[in-house]
Parts: structure tokens; sequence; C-alpha cells
């Protein structure tokens, strides 16, 4: 920018002067080719070196000497334009007499007047190499301005690209310090972080065989606690035990209970079945099913044989098998199979059959062996069945269609009483 802006002011600087020179030449051409004014004068051409040119003199008008045109060689003339030779180049009035006084005058103006306009031509031509010695000087001065403006706007610039070199080399520097500085930051805060977890793994080291020692302090104690509580509880079932049998022996000791269902019983199914006590809370089941009439006119007839089999568990545990065994709250399981054959009104059915259910029930005790048990499940059994029509005279089977059914556990409700057999108790 500021060598652009230099250029500038010396092109202006130029102009000036040139406008100058230009007005200054004007002015000194106007008054050294303005002749004076009792001397008219008309010179057709001249030139700078001094070669005698044509030109045409006026001579002023006398009465005596009439008016004649003459033409003179006149060496560096000044040259006026050609609508100054034509504005005064005029005939001179006819003149007569002392024409030889008159030339000798005319001659010595002319010699007068060539030598004013020589020391004028000097004059100009001193001038004019003044005026150009001049405006060189003020060439050679800008040009010497200029180069200084110019070395100065280099050594600026100079200092600017070394200022700036410097100022890069102090952010390359601080930005070198800062890293390291960062650097040594994070390498504190990484000794800081490993000697922190360290620190925690140890901590946590301790804790974890703190902890490991407490828990080994709480399992022994938990071990020795279960130990006694277990030696407690042996010695308690010990007792029971003897206890209970020490009752056993004075009331006897259970073997299995015989039971039946009275509501088959009330449908003529008649129905038996067995329970042993297994253990301090099962036990296990069997139960035999067997209705078997017809009538005499074979129009009617129940005949089944069907076994089911399962297992018990009673919430309250016994002790000892003794009195007190196969009583309360109980859950049960049971699967069974058969056969059954049933007539009526002379149309029957007849086929094999299987069944399963879960249930549970509640077992009363009536005195020491009897129990009365409610009980109810959930199942199904499915079987295979032959429907057929029994003849007129009662003694043939006519088939109808066979088929599957899958219908609720029939023996599923139980309402049943129990007798418990046992030892005879020692007294």
């Amino acid at each position: 920018m500021k060598p652009r802006a230099l250029h500038i002011v010396a092109a202006l600087s130029a102009i000036f002067l040139t406008f100058s020179a230009s007005a200054q030449s004007s002015g000194g051409k106007k008054s050294a080719s303005t002749p004076p004014p009792t001397e008219p004068q008309k010179v057709n051409d001249s030139n700078s070196r001094g070669v005698p040119v044509d030109a045409t003199i006026l001579i002023p008008y006398t009465p005596q000497q009439p008016a004649q045109q003459q033409r003179y060689e006149v060496e560096d003339a000044i040259v006026l334009p050609p609508t100054a030779r034509q504005q005064q180049t005029v005939t001179p009035p006819v003149v007569s007499g002392q024409e030889g006084s008159s030339k000798a005058e005319e001659q010595k103006r002319l010699e007068e007047q060539k030598r004013l306009e020589e020391q004028k031509r000097l004059e100009e031509q001193k001038r004019l190499e003044e005026q150009k010695r001049l405006e060189e000087q003020k060439r050679l001065e800008e040009q010497k301005r200029l180069e200084e403006l110019e070395k100065e706007n280099t050594e600026a610039a100079k200092a600017e690209a070394e200022r700036i070199r410097k100022e890069q080399q102090e952010r390359e520097q601080a930005l070198k310090e800062q890293q390291e500085h960062e650097k040594a930051e994070a390498e504190r805060l990484r000794k800081e972080q490993k000697e922190r977890e360290k620190a925690e793994k140890e901590a946590a080291e301790q804790a974890r065989k703190a902890e490991r020692e407490a828990a080994e302090k709480q399992r022994r104690a938990e071990r020795e606690a279960a130990e006694q509580a277990r030696r407690e509880a042996a010695a308690k079932r010990q007792a029971e035990r003897q206890m209970t049998s020490a009752a056993a022996d004075s009331t006897g000791l259970a073997l299995f209970g015989l039971s039946t269902n009275v509501l088959m019983d009330a449908i003529t199914a008649v129905n038996l079945g067995v329970e042993v006590p297994v253990g301090h809370n099962w036990s296990v089941r069997a139960e035999y099913t067997t209705p078997w009439w017809v009538s005499a006119d074979n129009s009617r007839a129940l005949q089944a044989q069907h076994i089911n089999l399962g297992a018990r568990y009673y919430f309250k545990p016994w002790t000892y098998r003794s009195s007190d065994v196969l009583r309360g709250w109980f859950v049960s399981v049971t699967a069974g199979a058969g056969y059954y054959d049933v007539c009526w009104n002379s149309k029957g059915s007849q086929g094999r059959g299987f069944l399963g259910n879960i249930g549970g029930g509640y077992s009363f005790a009536l005195g020491d062996w009897w129990r009365f048990d409610l009980s109810a499940g959930i199942g199904m059994m499915i079987a295979d069945y032959k429907r057929y029509q029994l003849s007129p005279d009662g003694k043939t089977l006519i088939g109808l269609n066979t088929g599957t059914a899958r219908i609720p556990d029939p023996t599923s409700v139980k309402v049943s009483f129990v007798y418990l057999f046992h030892t005879r108790g020692k007294k």
C-alpha cells in the first residue's frame, strides 16, 4: 500500500511541474516574440540553429520617401505565427527623397533590432536551460525522495517482517512452553492418579481383607451358632423322641390307616384305601374301587375295577409314629387306571380309562386313632368307550358307536373316614 501511494504522489508532482514549465515558456515566448510598437516587422520563417531565413521588414512611413517593400536576410529572427505575419504584412506608404539616409538608419535600426533579438534569444535560451536544469534538479530530488521513501518503506517492511517473525517466534516459544507445561501437568496428574489408584487399591485390598476376616468371623460364628442350634435341635428331637416314644409306649405305634370314601359308597361304588406314614410329613396311599352288581333283567349294571396310587404331604410334622400322625392340612397328587361297565335302561357304555389329579384337604383327628378327611382336587379322566344297546331278551349287546371321552376325574372329591391300625401300648 505505501509504495503505491508514493508512486501516485510522484506522478502528481511531475504533472504539476510540467504545467508550471509550460506556463513560464508560453509567457517568455510571448514577450520575446512581441516587437516594439514603433518597429513593425514580419518574419516568414526561422530556426533555432542560426540559419538565415527569408524575412520581410516594414519601413516606417515618411512624406519625402514613397512606400517600398524590401526583403532582408535576417539570421535567427523571432518567428511570428502565420496569422500575426498576415496582420503585420501591409503595404507601406510611398515616400520620396532622402532615400540614402533612410536606408542607413534602417540598416542601423535593423542591426540594433537583430542584436536585441539575439540577446533575447540568448536570454530565453539561458532561461530555458535554467528551467530545464531546475526541472532536472527537481526530478532528481523527487527521484531521490522517492528512493528514500521506498528505502524507508523497505526498511519499515523489513522491520515489520522482523517484528512479525519475532512475534511468531515468541508465540511458538510460548506455545512450546505451554505444551511442555501441559505435558508436565499431565504427567503430574498421571502420577497423582496412579498414586491415588494405588492407594485406593491398597485401601480396597485392606477393606476386602477386613471384610473377609469379618465374614470369616461371621461364618465361624454362624457355624458355631448353627452347630449349637443343631445340637439343641438334636437334643430337643431326642427329648421329643423320648417323650413320643414314651407316649407311643403308652398309646401304641401307628402302622397304617384304612379309609373309605362315603360318597362313592353312597352310589354303591364300594372302595377301600390304605395310607402309610413315611418320615415326619409324608404318606403314601393306594385306593381300590370295585362296584360289581347287575339287575335281574340285566337292564341295569354298575361294574368297575379301578386302582389309584398317590402321595400326601402334611404341613404339620410328627416326631414319632404315634397318635399325632396324619392330621392337619395336606396337599396330594394321584394317578390311576381301570375298567368300567355302566348300563341303565338297557343302554350302556363300557371301556378303559386313565386319570390323574392334584388336590388338598384337611384331616380332623377324632380321638387318637380315628381321622375324618375332607379333600378335593383338579384332574381329568380320559376313557375309551363303546356304547351299546341291550337286546330285548337281555342277553346280547348290540354295539352302537365307539370313541374317546375326556371328563373331570370323578374320584377327586372325597369325604372319608380313616382308622389308624397301631400296636398295643405299654401299661
